[in-house]
């Protein structure tokens, strides 16, 4: 992850930074696929709700990413 920090929350998925938004307050974070709920073929921390995964997991895994970053809203942007 060149250029970001890496940040673990107590529990929660790890996730990276990029320092020049987090000088602007812009609360961020950038996931990678491990620390959630969802079975093969969404290892395991899908939050997608477009590609088949049960819904209920991607909301559940949603959850995680809030508590990780201590927000109330997410808004994402999934990499395809």
């Amino acid at each position: 992850m060149t250029g970001m920090l890496f940040s673990p929350a107590g529990g929660a998925p790890g996730y990276g930074l990029f320092p020049a938004l987090a000088a602007d307050r812009l609360t961020h974070g950038v996931f990678g696929r491990h620390g959630g709920g969802s079975c093969a073929p969404y290892h395991s921390l899908n939050v997608s709700f477009g590609v088949g995964d049960d819904p209920e997991v991607v909301l559940a895994n949603r959850v995680l990413l809030k508590k990780a970053l201590g927000i109330a809203t997410l808004v994402s942007e999934i990499e395809s």
